[in-house]
Formats: structure tokens, C-alpha cells, sequence
């Protein structure tokens, strides 16, 4: 039985959570997988993740497959045996894990999470980057860090010397004497890459063909990220489940 990890039996399900726990956290003791609202959260690096049961319960599966635990043998001296994973000793424990990994439900994406307030968490809009956390206020870019809880993050790096003069000049020929058409669609494009919901807005654009509804929605498809990015039909988000798909995605 050499090389194996040795655990709290079975039967103590939280002993082996917090011995496991480990796996979860950074080197400096930060979660990176959390229970919320009823799904497993898991931190990427930029931004959280929903990974489903079955995800976690394979990799619990195998996680365990060649632990041991030990216990009293018929003779009274305590003998090593398998810890032998099966389905009810796994739903035992991830139930032990969701409990001290939970993430109260009240919480609402994106949000900043444990620790106290270290002078970057004023309540300023946030844009999750590939190259750090983008402070609105005052266009600082802070770390990365599994405490902002995010679930989007656009695929690109924040530059701010970047310009768009092609997107400028397209936005000046369908709106030339209307300033603040182009306000208005700025101020949506920022609420969607920020990745919050809270205003229960939907934007409706209208306008004869080939007058440039489809360029922005493509335009605005790329900022986002395809992963950040839902596609349901009006038929669908009538049916059983068809609100499911907006789970996570700041645009449909």
C-alpha cells in the first residue's frame, strides 16, 4: 500500500472534506471552488465557472480511488483498508464539502468575496480582463484574484492606448446628427461587458436592413467572448428549462 494518502474513514465525511480541502485553495488559502446557489463554482484564473455533478464527481472518484483509511482490525491494532469510493460515500462528502465551501446565495455576480476591504472594493464597476481586473473609476488594473467573484471575463487584454477610429467612423455614418444614439449604445455595450444583470434591461435596436444592426450585434458578440454569449430562441425561453441557458451569460 505504498504511495497511497491516508484519510479519515468514510464515515467521517467533514474530517475528510477539510483534509481535501487543500485542493481547493491557492497557496495563500483563497478558495478557488465554491458552492453557489445550488451548483459547483470553479476559478479559472480570470473569472468563475460552473462545472456540473458529474464533473465533480469524477474527479472525486479518481481523487480517491487509492486512498486508505485506518481502523481497528478483529484483533484491536488498527489495520489500513481502501477507502473504496462508492456513490453514497461520494454524495456524503461533496455534501460535506458544499458546506464549507458555500457561497451564500444572496450574492449576486460580480461581487468581491472574503477578506476585508482593502481600499480596491468601493463599489466601482469592474471589467474582468485577461490581464487583470479593470477598475472603471479610475481605469486601475488590479490582480487577478479568486476574491472578485466574476462569472465573465472578455477575452482580450486591456490597453489603454488602444483607439477605434473604424468603429468611430462606422458609428458617425449610421448616426451622424445623433450624439446620443451613440451615447446610448456605448452605455449598453459597457453594462454587458461588465457583466452584470441587475437593471433587467433588453436592448432593442430597429432600424431598415443593411442600416448596421447586424455589425454591432457581431461587434459586440466578439467583446463579450462566445463563452459569455447565450443564443435562444423566443419559442424556447417559453418551454420547460428555456431560461437555463441564460445561466451565466450576460448576453443572448
Amino acid at each position: 500500500m505504498t504511495g497511497t494518502e491516508q484519510l479519515p474513514p468514510p464515515s467521517n465525511p467533514l474530517a475528510v472534506a477539510r483534509r481535501l480541502l487543500p485542493d481547493w485553495q491557492t497557496e495563500d488559502g483563497r478558495l478557488v471552488c465554491r458552492r453557489w446557489r445550488g451548483s459547483w463554482m470553479r476559478w479559472t484564473g480570470t473569472c468563475w465557472r460552473e462545472m456540473d455533478d458529474a464533473q465533480m464527481r469524477a474527479h472525486m472518484y479518481t481523487r480517491l480511488e487509492h486512498a486508505t483509511f485506518s481502523a481497528p482490525g478483529k484483533d484491536g491494532e488498527p489495520e489500513e483498508r481502501d477507502w473504496a469510493p462508492t456513490k453514497q460515500k461520494i454524495s456524503n462528502l461533496l455534501d460535506a464539502l458544499s458546506a464549507i465551501t458555500l457561497l451564500p446565495t444572496d450574492i449576486d455576480a460580480p461581487a468581491w468575496i472574503d477578506g476585508a476591504d482593502d481600499g480596491q472594493r468601493d463599489g466601482s464597476p469592474i471589467v474582468a480582463c485577461r490581464n487583470g481586473l479593470l477598475r472603471i473609476r479610475d481605469r486601475a488594473l488590479l490582480p487577478h484574484t479568486p476574491e472578485f467573484f466574476n462569472l465573465v471575463s472578455v477575452p482580450f487584454a486591456y490597453d489603454p492606448d488602444a483607439t477605434a477610429p473604424t468603429w468611430e467612423r462606422f458609428l458617425g455614418q449610421i448616426w451622424p446628427d445623433d450624439p446620443d444614439s451613440i451615447r446610448a449604445l456605448q452605455e449598453w455595450f459597457g453594462y454587458v461587458l461588465s457583466g452584470r444583470t441587475d437593471q433587467q434591461k433588453i436592448l432593442l435596436i430597429k432600424g431598415p436592413s443593411r442600416s448596421g444592426k447586424g455589425t454591432i450585434a457581431r461587434v459586440l458578440k466578439e467583446l463579450v467572448g462566445r463563452d459569455n454569449l447565450a443564443g435562444p430562441t423566443l419559442a424556447g425561453l417559453g418551454s420547460n428549462f428555456g431560461l437555463s441557458s441564460l445561466l451565466g451569460k450576460p448576453l443572448a
